[in-house]
């Protein structure tokens, strides 16, 4: 074919435009007036996966386009046909297109209209925009995730009530990453876990997935066991991608028969001790890339940060009022001592022998309480010290065997002994002719303790617990990870303590 002269518009592209076209980093396809595909460099084969060879003569509306711009496409080539006018030449379009595996993906086109032998032809430039389209869904993502914790960095600021705030923590996580359910397992004893149970602390983003929590209030789990469990073991985050690949996955059949298909769950520490786990379910759409478990972790430290304050508020609350049952107390014992020391005196000098010991033995186990949290002590003194209270020494017994305590476990300790002085003192009916006994043992790495007085009887019943009870109580089981007990065996009064000595 002779080349036309640069005034002759009429050329034929493949001659004129394909080895330009082969050189160009963009897509270059072209198209006759039948829609049928007439070039198609190597960049169109990278970028929709067809070969040239596949691609030459097969219809444009077959090959690159989507179902849904099928019919425009079609009818738009029909008008230029009768009319010569197309709105998309010679514009900058942005569309969608489809590789041949079947992805759609956005693309920027332009279309050239040129003649061709006494025909039209078009040739168009495209583009993907996948990586533009990357960045900003990216930009979306991280603007939002902004504003997420900058409303959790308020609600902190407010002193939220930890629950609540554990439960906006819950529903910003499932609103950036597309999660439908999310849920906070707590453990059961935080001293010494052995299963991880439900909180109830749940963000449910749709009436659909509601039955998520009722099934879960059916599981614990211990170290390893379900997807809390793992978390636990590995002390990190753990993504499940299909939940139906998950033979050991206990809520597997419940959870898909309503939708939730993916998991994943994070860990949750205060004071740098594990906590509890959130976990998340949802559809095949929400997200589960590192970038989720980076954000996770950032909420994570929040929520973290709730519940050291929220112990460190229960801390101080109980210290308020154990500081204050202490000194109401003290004074009660101190006024029981006064006037068994009055009815004995025979004398003011007799009563001066017989009171004051008792009082410097008052201040020496606040001092003990108070002196004592971070050094090691013997748990002979700690006895001896609280009994030395009583005025009838020469019946109490004090017996054991030397055992240094654990810093951890003076306080706690102290604090048991005596407030069960302090009942003693208040309720005891051993002091006329009967026997106090402090005995202790170890057995298996565990402190075996046993207060006995007799004779006993039994108090009246006051409808519940005092708060020297709870008190004892919650230094036991939740300070040392122990056990408490108390009660009337025989005619005598005993309370047991056992604890671990690690």
């Amino acid at each position: 074919m002779q080349q036309s002269s640069t005034s002759d518009t009429r050329v034929h592209p493949q001659v004129q435009f394909d080895a330009l076209f082969e050189k160009t980093l963009d897509a270059v396809v072209g198209m006759d007036l039948s829609g049928r595909i007439i070039a198609w460099n190597s960049s169109a084969e990278a970028l929709f996966g067809w070969s040239a060879a596949e691609a030459m003569g097969a219809l444009m509306s077959d090959t690159i386009i989507p179902e849904q711009h099928r019919k425009p496409h079609n009818e738009g080539l029909k008008r230029y046909r009768a009319t010569g006018h197309g709105p998309v030449l010679n514009n900058r379009v942005q569309i969608t297109a489809l590789r041949r595996s079947g992805e759609e993906f956005p693309i920027e086109l332009s279309i050239l209209p040129l003649d061709a032998e006494g025909s039209k032809v078009f040739y168009a430039f495209i583009r993907s925009r996948e990586g533009e389209e990357r960045i900003n869904r990216e930009r979306e993502l991280r603007a939002r995730e902004a504003e997420i914790l900058a409303a959790i960095s308020a609600a902190h600021l407010e002193n939220m009530e930890t629950e609540a705030f554990i439960e906006l923590c819950l529903e910003r996580i499932c609103q950036v990453s597309g999660w439908a359910v999310g849920h906070f397992y707590r453990f059961d004893n935080p001293s010494t876990p052995a299963r991880l149970v439900p909180s109830g602390v749940w963000h449910i983003s749709d009436e659909r997935f509601r039955a998520a929590a009722a099934i879960t209030e059916e599981f614990t789990f211990g170290k390893g066991e379900g997807l809390p469990g793992r978390v636990w073991e590995r002390e990190a985050a753990v993504i499940i991608e299909n939940i139906a690949a998950e033979p050991d996955f206990s809520r597997r059949r419940q959870f898909l028969n309503i939708g939730l298909v993916k998991g994943f769950a994070f860990p949750l520490r205060n004071c740098g001790t594990l906590s509890g786990v959130m976990e998340f379910f949802g559809p095949g759409s929400a997200r589960a890339e590192s970038d989720l478990i980076r954000f996770a972790d950032i909420i994570g430290s929040h929520v973290e940060l709730a519940l050291q304050r929220k112990t460190e508020s229960d801390t101080r609350e109980m210290l308020r009022r154990e500081l204050s049952h202490r000194v109401g107390n003290s004074l009660a014992v101190l006024g029981s001592l006064f006037r068994r020391c009055c009815a004995a005196a025979t004398d003011i000098e007799d009563l001066r022998a017989r009171f004051e010991p008792r009082l410097h033995a008052v201040g020496h186990a606040h001092r003990l309480i108070g002196g004592h949290s971070a050094a090691q002590v013997e748990l002979r003194e700690i006895v001896r010290t609280a009994v030395d209270l009583m005025p009838e020494l020469d019946r109490v017994r004090v017996e054991g065997e030397d055992i240094t305590l654990d810093p951890k476990l003076v306080l706690p300790i102290t604090l048991i002994l005596h407030e069960m002085v302090t009942n003693s003192v208040k309720h005891g009916v051993w002091h006329e002719t009967g026997q106090l006994t402090v005995s202790w043992q170890v057995a298996d790495g565990r402190l075996q303790l046993t207060w006995r007085e007799e004779p006993a009887k039994p108090l009246q019943e006051t409808g519940g617990q005092g708060y020297g009870s709870v008190l004892m109580q919650a230094m036991a089981e939740g300070t040392m990870g122990g056990q408490f007990s108390k009660g009337f065996e025989d005619g005598a009064y005993v309370a047991r303590l056992e604890v671990p000595l690690g």
